[in-house]
This record gives C-alpha cells, sequence and structure tokens, in this order.
C-alpha cells in the first residue's frame, strides 16, 4: 500500500468516526439557564452576555435580569439577584 491510500483510509476512518459520535451525542442546542449573583447593593446590570468555551464548542450566554427575585440576605449585608437566559451554541473552536 502507498503512502497516500493509507492515509485516504485513515481520513475516512477519522470522518466516520466523527459523524457517528454526532448520531450518539448529537449536535449542540439551546438551553435556558437560571444563576444567581451577589452583590452588596441593591443595583445589578440588566444584562449579562458572555462567552464560553467547553471541548470544541464556543457558546454565547445571554441572562437578564429578573427585577423581583432581588432579595437580601437577612444574616449579612449582601444581596442576591436571580437572571435567566439562554446558553446557545455559535461556533466549532479547533485551538
Amino acid at each position: 500500500m502507498t503512502k497516500a491510500k493509507i492515509k485516504n483510509i485513515f481520513l475516512s476512518i477519522l470522518i466516520l468516526s466523527t459523524l457517528t459520535l454526532f448520531l450518539f451525542f448529537g449536535l449542540p442546542r439551546e438551553e435556558s439557564i437560571t444563576k444567581v449573583k451577589s452583590g452588596y447593593g441593591r443595583i445589578f446590570p440588566e444584562n449579562i452576555s458572555y462567552k464560553d468555551k467547553k471541548g470544541l464548542i464556543q457558546y454565547r450566554v445571554d441572562l437578564k435580569l429578573n427585577g423581583n427575585k432581588i432579595k437580601k440576605d437577612p444574616n449579612s449585608e449582601k444581596y442576591y439577584a436571580e437572571y435567566r437566559g439562554t446558553i446557545r451554541p455559535e461556533a466549532f473552536s479547533f485551538k
């Protein structure tokens, strides 16, 4: 066998195994999320957006403040705010 033929067989196996993994685990999809942030003041930002990377997938997280869910801890001076939003896949990264 020539080197080119071995290379083609290896690439074929690699592509087939990648497609098989996508069949088992599925493509990433949008999910809802709830986060709680804390601070020493009652003022919290309305929106929080950031990017996160898990494995080979980059995600975009968009959170919006739920104004009715800002509460003060009775034992300390901390306030807690609830944020709700979505995590959506943005791109694949091979770095």
